[in-house]
């Protein structure tokens, strides 16, 4: 005896469920054999529906599945693979930290650069052009993603980004420069510059970076001989009014 229908089931309808199951079947094998990546649909027979509201629902699955712009993927030469979402949003968040670095050394770039708190007649842009290594972290980041060479790699890379495009991070990144310069000056100088590190502390973490950014002489080096060492000490609390 034949299998009845709780639908209403066209013609039109059994030739629709069968090619998108052919679709369905051929993309799922594409997928295996460039990406290794198993998408499990589970295949169902018209009779298998109790409702047109069912059945309708299981083809809107199947069209979902086959649409061009759905389940895509990128592969690197590492073979590593990941979905196209996934990878755009990898290559927007780069941008957004580009957007951001050039944001921020707009502040900067048409300042007058400074030597023993004079100015020259450089501007910051002409010193970043020179390549000042002080402005390395400006320079533009490139999503490349063929460096990673394994899941692990990505995950880690993913969190930095995170972490990068978090509102507070140039925040904290700017009092942690401070922090480490004031520590570069008690290892350089030790008691020799309670003033001069005094006065870095007190100074407003904005105005501290500022003064980092534009003068040449701020950079702390290290020194072996002694009377390089206060002459670079007189050097600093001079233009850090000490």
């Amino acid at each position: 005896m034949p299998r009845t229908h709780k639908f209403t089931v066209r013609n039109k309808d059994i030739t629709r469920l069968k090619k998108l199951q052919t679709s369905v079947n051929r993309k799922q094998k594409r997928l295996k054999r460039l990406y290794d990546v198993s998408i499990d649909i589970e295949k169902k027979d018209i009779t298998d529906f109790s409702s047109r509201k069912e059945f309708n629902k299981y083809i809107q699955e199947l069209e979902n599945f086959t649409d061009r712009k759905n389940y895509r993927y990128v592969k690197n030469e590492h073979g590593l693979v990941v979905s196209r979402e996934t990878y755009n949003e990898l290559k927007n968040q780069v941008n957004k930290i580009n957007k951001e670095n050039k944001k921020r050394l707009k502040r900067y770039e048409n300042k007058n650069f400074k030597s023993r708190g004079k100015d020259t007649e450089e501007k910051v842009k002409d010193r970043k052009l020179m390549g000042d290594t002080r402005y390395i972290e400006f320079k533009p980041k490139i999503f490349n993603f063929n460096r990673f060479r394994n899941k692990q790699e990505l995950e880690d890379y993913e969190e930095s980004l995170k972490k990068r495009t978090n509102r507070k991070y140039w925040d904290k990144k700017a009092k942690q420069y401070k922090e480490n310069y004031v520590k570069g000056l008690k290892n350089v100088f030790g008691k020799m510059g309670k003033k001069l590190i005094s006065n870095v502390k007190k100074m407003k973490t904005e105005e501290f970076l500022e003064m980092y950014y534009t003068e040449d002489i701020a950079n702390i080096d290290f020194m072996y001989e002694f009377m390089d060492v206060i002459a670079k000490l007189h050097e600093l609390e001079t233009i850090f009014n000490v």
